[in-house]
């Protein structure tokens, strides 16, 4: 079987079996084609093919015959032993529950059960008028009416005595001796009419009785018979329905096997003459020895590869577009965050040349600007670099967000972490000072400082020591410290303290922005990201607007939607916002290359 596996291998992966469909749809021809390199081979094998198969199909017709067979044979004497079985068993079923008659009209049982039925509704009237009898002879004037019509003879004597005795006193005296006679026995029918009056009402009542006790009893008598044999008659009915159920087991089985009895006949007379039956599949049309190759179409391969990885290509770029849910133009901005675009900061390449000024390794370890390089000190390298101009755009669009005068106070701050913002601070105070202005800026990132590692400075105390320690305006003065000989003066941050969001919206930091407003042309703070703390929240109500600083490619639409909500919630204005780390194709339209220099 190994040996052969390559070759039926082969044959499977180059055999192609279908059927031939005609103008009306399906027909009983089949088309065996097979791919080879070699024609010969080719037509040789498909050609044995057809005869095997031919054959096969007379032999498993000539097996299954002599299968079918087989199992109706067994099935038959399955039959067989189950029927011998179920009849025995109906007979001793019979017998086991004294069946007399099971024909139709021949149910003695239920027939004694309606002659019982019939005399219990016979007795049951028969009580009721009896009933109905006594209740009546209880009541007194039918008593009386019984008590006269027993004594009807006595009171006809009487009244014939009464009449004879009233013809005597017409001529003679109630002392004559055959008047007192006559007296004497009217008296005696009176006492007589008495008796008999009293004796017809208790006998008419305890005749009465009588008959009605002997109703009663009758009519118990056969409702006990009647009840005894309706039993007798559900348990016969229930014995019937299952004799009955065996009975058509036995003919269901009994028609089975007279099927299987013809279906063996007809098998045996198929058996004996499938070897002069025709094959009922035939070779239409041997296959020739084709005269070209149909294969391999290259240049059809090759074509459909290309438009099947092209497709594929653009389908996977739309899905990786449809699940980037970040910022990556100033367009994108305006159009999905409704903010204003300010400027786009270039993304600095690593292999542009930079001069690190002193103090910036720092910063660089420890975190990075979410532009692309670790330093944040970018308009010193070269003043006529993109991102110099960039900045200087920046600046003038501050400068013109407010009608009337530029903004004293800004407030720069981002969504979340390694966006930009400290970078944005450093730089736009640079530019600021560039044109002569005096611009302090504030470290208000007391969580995570970093503006006194960028101008190496001591953070030993800061903005967290006035506001904790209650100093005076002069004591917050003199914590200012000026970087070199430029314009750009910084308070860092202090020692980080326990509450920098109590403390930026205490009364001192009003007071030390109002302090400072007066010394300064520009006054810059840094605050931690708003979607993760309240403190840019609580400063943004201090000062004339906000910077928000967006980084390109990274940043969700979703969390800058929800840090320009909680800004708005509370009346902050937002002067708007500055996409950082953008690519140079998408900022082409707004600041010119280092040719135009």
């Amino acid at each position: 079987v190994r040996r052969l596996a390559p070759y039926v291998g082969m044959l499977r992966g180059g055999l192609d079996v279908r059927a031939v469909k005609g103008r009306s749809g399906e027909t009983r021809l089949i088309e065996v084609a097979l791919q080879h390199r070699d024609p010969q081979v080719a037509t040789r094998i498909v050609n044995t093919i057809v005869k095997i198969f031919a054959r096969l199909n007379q032999e498993r017709r000539r097996e299954s015959g002599a299968t079918t067979g087989e199992f109706i044979q067994r099935r038959i004497a399955e039959l067989q032993a189950q029927i011998r079985a179920d009849k025995q068993r109906l007979i001793d079923y019979g017998k086991r529950h004294q069946f007399i008659a099971l024909e139709p009209g021949q149910d003695t049982v239920l027939a004694r059960l309606v002659g019982l039925n019939n005399e219990l509704l016979t007795a049951e009237n028969d009580l009721k008028l009896a009933e109905a009898e006594k209740e009546a002879s209880l009541a007194p004037e039918v008593v009386e009416v019984t008590a006269l019509g027993a004594s009807a003879g006595l009171e006809g004597r009487r009244n014939d005595l009464l009449q004879k005795r009233a013809e005597l006193l017409v001529e003679n005296t109630e002392e004559w001796p055959p008047v007192k006679e006559l007296d004497g026995q009217i008296a005696e029918l009176d006492k007589q009419i008495k008796i008999i009056r009293e004796r017809a009402g208790t006998t008419l009542t305890t005749n009465l009785t009588k008959r009605y006790r002997q109703a009663k009893e009758r009519e118990q008598k056969l409702r006990a018979s009647y009840e005894q044999q309706r039993r007798e008659t559900i348990v016969q009915n229930e014995a019937a329905i299952n004799y009955h159920i065996i009975e058509q087991e036995i003919g269901t089985n009994e028609g089975l096997l007279k099927d299987l009895y013809l279906r063996m006949g007809e098998n045996e007379a198929k058996l004996a003459g499938i070897g002069q039956m025709p094959n009922n599949i035939s070779v239409l049309d041997y296959a020739q020895v084709p005269g070209q190759p149909i294969g391999p179409k290259r240049m059809q391969n090759v074509a459909l590869a290309f438009v099947l990885s092209l497709g594929a290509g653009i389908g996977f770029a739309i899905f990786l577009s449809f699940l980037d849910h970040s910022i990556h133009s100033i367009d994108e901005v305006e159009r999905k965050l409704h903010l204003p675009a300010l400027g786009a900061i270039p993304l600095i390449g690593s292999s542009t040349r930079r001069h690190l000024l002193p103090g910036v390794g720092a910063l660089q370890r420890r975190n990075g600007n979410g532009n692309g390089h670790g330093r944040p000190l970018l308009v010193n390298d070269d003043v006529r670099s993109p991102v110099a101009e960039a900045y200087r755009h920046l600046r003038t669009s501050v400068l013109m967000s407010v009608a009337g005068r530029a903004p004293k106070t800004l407030l720069v701050t981002s969504s979340q972490p390694s966006e930009g913002k400290t970078t944005t601070v450093v730089n736009m105070a640079m530019v600021l000072a560039q044109t002569g202005a005096s611009v302090l800026v504030i470290d208000a990132d007391m969580r995570r400082p970093s503006l006194h590692s960028i101008f190496n400075l001591e953070n030993d105390r800061g903005l967290s020591t006035y506001l904790s320690s209650g100093m005076s305006d002069a004591e917050a003065f003199s914590m200012i410290e000026q970087t070199g000989e430029s314009n750009l003066y910084v308070l860092t941050s202090g020692p980080p303290p326990p509450n920098p969001a109590e403390l930026l919206g205490s009364e001192p930091m009003h007071r030390l922005i109002k302090s400072v407003e007066s010394a300064y042309t520009h006054i810059i703070i840094d605050s931690p990201p708003v979607a993760y703390f309240t403190d840019s929240v609580l400063v943004s109500l201090l000062v004339d607007g906000v910077l928000l600083v967006v980084n390109s490619g990274s940043t969700s639409r979703e969390i800058v939607r929800h840090s320009r909500k909680v800004l708005q919630d509370v009346g902050a204005k937002i002067f708007g916002v500055v996409l950082n780390g953008v690519k140079e194709d998408s900022t082409h339209e707004y600041y010119y290359s280092r040719g135009y220099y």
